[in-house]
C-alpha cells in the first residue's frame, strides 16, 4: 500500500505564480515605495559624520534605557566603524 504525501509547497508555488501574474502592479508599487523609503533612510543616516551619529544614538539610548545601553550602543557603533562596516 502506497501512502500519498501532502506537499503544501506545490500549492504555495501555484498561489505565488498566480499572484505575480494577476497582481503584479500592486506588488511593483509596493516594491518601489519600499525601495525609495530605504534609500532615503540610508542617505539620511549616512549624511552626518560617523562621530555625530554615534553621539546621537548614544544619547537616545541613554535617555531611553540608561547608561549601560548608551555605552553598549556607543561601543557597538564604534566597533562597526572600525570594522569598515560604516560606508
Amino acid at each position: 500500500m502506497m501512502i500519498k504525501h501532502f506537499s503544501i509547497g506545490d500549492y504555495i508555488a501555484k498561489l505565488v505564480d498566480w499572484l505575480n501574474i494577476n497582481y503584479s502592479a500592486p506588488f511593483e508599487t509596493t516594491s518601489t515605495i519600499m525601495e525609495t523609503s530605504v534609500r532615503f533612510l540610508e542617505k539620511a543616516l549616512l549624511y552626518p559624520h560617523v562621530f555625530w551619529m554615534v553621539v546621537i544614538f548614544g544619547v537616545i539610548a541613554w535617555r531611553i534605557s540608561g547608561k549601560g545601553m548608551a555605552l553598549f550602543t556607543i561601543f557597538g557603533l564604534f566597533f562597526c566603524y572600525k570594522m569598515n562596516l560604516w560606508q
